[in-house]
Parts: structure tokens; sequence; C-alpha cells
């Protein structure tokens, strides 16, 4: 596998050794952080990276095919004829993965060519709606910054990642900063050191006798549809350990990526911005997943928003919230799932999954509308009376978040009838 920095988690794990990711930080910042090295070598610099990183994991004949596909979307916008972007990326995506069986990584039989275009697939849906919507000049639609979007190694497939980095084409130009602050540069380098130790983290934690190896809250799941009995306690252990090595997972992959945008003067916010810190759930919503969050919002919020002007604007702003963050997120992930696993995949797990959905958006909805009778002064996670309060509510924010997964961990046998019984049981209800 690729260690992490050095694809900027471009087809890779999140495992990595620390002497490699030491390595390939030290290379990458001598060559991107030099004192006479404008912003502009420092993007041909990485975007050369991410040529090379093609063409060593794809192969060439892939590789052509791949640019072959973007060629074809260019045009495609370039005509004004791009009306349809499902049925147009869909063909492509399948004729690809059947041309292309080679597989991603050992333990995931789907096609890379499928990962490749699915990723892109989704970045090319941003690039529409911001063509849609009018955010993109004329001077970004050059076929340098077109191919610049989608080669750059930050912006590259990633079967961890794919849905969740998906920045918006516009604002990532606007982005740019021709002579980056030291603040921006120490930033980058920020995300990156971070990178490292989350990458590192369960290792550094056996060093010191901890653990946070557990059986996944799949095989939980598929162990109470056997008729286990399993305690309260070992449940949210399972949980909360799942869910850690999940955010380990995501945010080292995306803070590395982000890490090197910052490192070439583009200004771009971290995907994650201390969700552990989230009060409720539309703050978590905003503070987790950043990127993937806007793409939903763009894609799936603004029109519902727009069309349902006649509707009270609490009901219009909750339904349009359960478009997005329920019915958009679900057939993003029912899509991505049909690539990885196919039919078999699909009826065994992901259209099990449907309650996650409803139950995340229902969230983020009625913490969206409510509105305490009277707004404290003052700010939160400050030393004083109100910080054990928010600690409170931090922790039961990332505890429910924790808890509702159990009906997004599915397989083979097992039902929701299941996952609520856990869910009953985990709180003491049953």
């Amino acid at each position: 596998m690729i260690s992490l920095p050095l694809g900027s988690g471009l087809f890779s794990s999140y495992r990595a050794t620390g002497q490699d990711l030491g390595l390939c930080l030290i290379l990458i910042l001598l060559a991107i952080l030099g004192p006479r090295v404008s912003v502009r070598s420092r993007e041909r610099i990485y975007l050369a990276i991410g040529g090379i990183l093609h063409l060593w994991v794809l192969g060439p004949t892939l590789t052509a095919v791949y640019l072959g596909f973007l060629v074809f979307v260019l045009a495609c916008f370039r005509a004004g004829k791009w009306v349809a972007p499902l049925p147009i990326i869909l063909l492509p995506i399948f004729l690809t993965g059947i041309l292309f069986k080679k597989e991603l990584v050992p333990f995931q039989p789907a096609p890379l060519a499928q990962f490749v275009c699915f990723a892109q697939w989704l970045r090319i849906w941003a690039w529409y709606v911001d063509l849609r919507d009018g955010l993109l000049k004329p001077a970004d639609q050059s076929e340098e910054k077109f191919f610049f979007f989608f080669l750059l190694p930050s912006f590259a497939p990633n079967f961890l990642s794919a849905n969740f980095l998906v920045l918006s084409p516009a604002a990532f130009f606007k982005s740019r900063v021709e002579n980056p602050p030291a603040s921006l540069v120490w930033a980058g380098i920020r995300l990156l050191a971070l990178s490292v130790l989350y990458a590192n983290f369960t290792a550094i934690l056996q060093k010191f006798h901890v653990s946070l190896q557990s059986q996944s809250l799949t095989s939980l799941v598929s162990a109470w549809s056997r008729g286990e009995k399993i305690p309260a306690h070992e449940l949210w252990r399972v949980i909360y350990i799942e869910q850690l090595n999940v955010f380990l997972q995501f945010a080292s992959i995306s803070h590395c990526r982000i890490g090197f945008l910052n490192l070439m003067g583009y200004n771009v916010p971290p995907q994650f911005n201390k969700p552990w810190a989230a009060l409720n759930f539309s703050d978590l919503w905003r503070r987790f997943s950043l990127h993937y969050r806007d793409f939903l919002s763009r894609v799936f919020f603004s029109r519902p928003f727009l069309i349902l002007h006649r509707l009270p604007g609490s009901l219009r702003i909750s339904f349009s919230i359960f478009i997005a963050a329920g019915v958009g997120n679900f057939l993003v992930h029912l899509y991505f799932h049909a690539l990885s696993g196919g039919l078999p995949a699909i009826q065994a797990s992901t259209l099990k999954s449907w309650p996650y959905y409803i139950i995340l958006s229902f969230l983020i909805a009625m913490s969206t509308q409510w509105r305490p009778g009277k707004k404290s002064q003052r700010r939160t996670w400050e030393w004083g009376l109100g910080l054990p309060r928010n600690i409170l509510q931090a922790f039961v924010t990332v505890s429910i978040f924790c808890l509702i997964h159990v009906f997004a961990r599915h397989s083979e046998g097992t039902t929701n009838q299941h996952s609520l019984e856990i869910l009953l049981t985990a709180l003491g209800l049953r």
C-alpha cells in the first residue's frame, strides 16, 4: 500500500508506518516549501506527483481511459449539452469497470476503474452544480483549470474518502492565495502533523498497552441476530471504538490532503472541525465532513428550499434538510455500495440502513429548528459554570451519533429489528 502522505490518501488505507510517513513528509515539504518556490511552481510539483501516482496505481491504459473520460465531460460542459448528469456518467463507469478488472486492494474486490469514475462522478456533479448556478466563470472552464482540479492528488479518487472530500470548484479557485501568509503554511503543517498522529494513533496507544482493537459493529449486529446476548457496556465499547477508528481513518486522509492544499496557498478549511465538541446535531452537521455536507447542501438542499417557497419557514427548512441529509446521503451511499459490492451488498446491507438516514436527518432538522427561550450571552466552551453543561451536551450528541450507526451496519440475515433491540439495550430500555 502507498503510504499516506506520499499519495495524500491516494488509493491507500490510513495505515502506514512512521518511517514511511516521516520520509515522505520530509521529501515533499522540501519540494513545496522552498523559500524561492512560487505558488505556481508548487502547484506544478504537486500536480506532477499526482500524475506519477495515477500512472503508478492505474497503469498507462487505465490512466488514458480516465483522461479520455474527463475530456468527454469537458466537451459536454462546453457544448452546453449537460442536461442529464446521471445517465451520461453511469454508462462510462460500468463499461470501464467491466473492461478493467484491476482490483483496488486485496480486501476490496471492486474494480479500481469503478471507484475512479465514481469519485470523479461526485466531483463532476459538483462542477455541474456550480456551473448551473453561475458560480464558475468562463476562465474556470479552461482545460488547464479543469484538469488541474481533477488530477490533483488532494482530489484523486480514494475508496476510503470518495464520499467525503467533494469541494466546490468555484470555492476552491477563489481560495487561492498568491502569497500565502505564514498562518496558512503553519495550518497546513498542523494538519499534516495531525494526519501522521491519527494514522499511527492505534500503534501509539499499543505502546502504552492500550488497545483499540474490537469486533466490528457489523459483526456485533450479526451476533445479536444469531441470538447472542451482549451486555450494554460491551455494546457501548464496540460502538465507541468503531466510530473512533472511522474518525481516525477519514480524518487522517482528509487532513493530509487539505494540509497539502494549504501549503500550496489554497485557504481551504479542514474537513473535520473538532466534531467531538458539537453541542447538538446541527452543530455536528457543520463540523463533521464539512465538504461532503456542503456538496449535499448544494445538490439536494438548495433546490427543494427554493421550490417549496410557499411552505412555512420551519417546515421548508426541515423538509430540505431531510432531502439532503436523508435522501441524498442515502442515494450517494447506495450508489457507492453498488460499485463496491454489487446487488448482493445492496440487498444485504445498504437497503436496510434507511432508518439511519431518516433518524440522522430528523435529529439535524430538530436541532436546527430548536430555539432556546432565552439565548445565553456566554460563549460556548469557556471556563465557567457553563462548561460542564457543554461537556454533557457534547457527550450526549456524540453518543447518540455513534449509537444510531447500529442501523447502518447490516449483513446477511440481520434486520432493523435486531438494530432496534441493540439500541434499546444500550439505552437500558430493554
